[in-house]
């Protein structure tokens, strides 16, 4: 439901923006287009992961995590996804959380 307010909100936002301009005239052409990806939420959709990405045809996946993440069970259970689904991926997980200025 998120999506859909924030939709209008833009919608409502570039209709005052048209009005303060003088409102729409003939000779104008305006567009509005906005993008957005599928996302899934709820139990077991981890389990999906796999299958997502053969049908979308994945030849090569980079799954990034850190050292924590990869023992606890929801990228466990991506990892076995992946797995069944045959798709070839590495696992990356040396990666820190948040962004340092060291090195």
């Amino acid at each position: 439901m998120a999506g859909r307010d924030r939709v209008v909100h833009l919608l409502r936002h570039l209709e005052r923006a048209v009005q303060q301009l003088g409102g729409f005239r003939r000779s104008a052409d305006f567009l509005f287009q906005m993008a957005s990806s599928s996302i899934r939420y709820g139990a077991g959709v981890s389990r999906e992961v796999g299958m997502d990405l053969q049908n979308l045809r994945a030849q090569n996946v980079c799954l990034m995590t850190d050292r924590n993440l990869s023992r606890l069970p929801p990228v466990k259970a991506i990892l076995e996804s992946l797995v069944k689904n045959g798709v070839r991926f590495k696992v990356y997980d040396n990666v820190r959380v948040e962004p340092t200025d060291s090195r």
